[in-house]
């Protein structure tokens, strides 16, 4: 059975320093699971269907990566604001 680490190695990428997202970052995570036999993708793609934890965290980490461009705010910022949507 795979671990949950190596399923997010897999489909995330090995957690490297200064590693950032962009253009090139997708097409490296699909040649990561598109370089694995087939059952042995099949068997990762089970993993991610199986446990709910482990899809929203790798969900999770796509989103932080997708927002990696923007701008960062200051919390009282990010605060101010969603108190106006409120």
């Amino acid at each position: 059975m795979l671990s949950d680490q190596r399923c997010v190695e897999i489909i995330a990428g090995p957690a490297e320093r200064g590693e950032r997202g962009g253009a090139g970052a997708h097409r490296k995570r699909d040649s990561r699971l598109k370089a694995l036999p087939r059952k042995e993708q099949q068997a990762v793609l089970r993993r991610v269907i199986q446990d709910e934890k482990l899809r929203r965290d790798l969900m999770d980490m796509a989103l932080i990566e997708n927002r990696r461009t923007e701008p960062a705010r200051s919390l009282r910022e990010y605060l101010k604001e969603s108190r106006k949507h409120s």
